[in-house]
């Protein structure tokens, strides 16, 4: 049999073994918890700079949208786009380059009307066309080239083109 002090070392051995054991099981649990929650704020932390981005984009998407209220708005009603193309047309000297101009469907939204016309210009070369686009987009009407169709020339002069663009007018509804 076990004397008084071999019983108290036995038992004191036997609770710092139970405190070992409890101590690991419920730091190994700590640790998983930390752990769990560490990888939770990294995500987090993703999820946020994610956010931060696209709050960026809408804002610079709300700021472009405004700026094209204000040049819809500017476009006055009694504009339009056939005879805008063939103004330009002369001011840029593609008059005569101009084969054709076809009106397109006209879209109407709750807030604007959007007016399409073709145009084709035949045998014009790539520095007139640049001119042709910067002077179209450069006026204080929100008009934008939606498409456009190139061809080159072939034979006596093969630096020319043959284009056809798709040009779009907004106006107030």
């Amino acid at each position: 049999m076990l004397g008084n002090r071999e019983k108290i070392a036995v038992t004191l051995l036997a609770g710092i073994i139970v405190l070992l054991l409890a101590y690991t099981f419920i730091a190994g649990s700590a640790k998983a918890d930390i752990n769990n929650i560490d990888r939770k704020i990294r995500v987090k932390g993703k999820n946020l700079d994610e956010l931060i981005k696209l709050k960026g984009e809408y804002n610079e998407i709300q700021a472009s949208k405004k700026r094209m209220e204000r040049q819809i708005r500017k476009t006055a009603k009694n504009i339009t786009l056939p005879s805008l193309l063939e103004t330009l047309a002369n001011a840029t000297k593609l008059k005569e380059h101009m084969t054709g101009l076809k009106t397109n469907e006209t879209i109407k939204s709750k807030t604007y009307i959007e007016n399409s016309v073709e145009i084709s210009l035949k045998g014009i070369a790539l520095d007139e066309l640049i001119s042709f686009i910067y002077h179209l987009e450069s006026q204080p009407y929100m008009i934008k080239v939606k498409g456009f169709k190139i061809k080159t020339t072939y034979g006596k002069q093969p630096k020319l083109i043959n284009l056809t663009l798709l040009v779009s007018l907004f106006t107030p509804n």
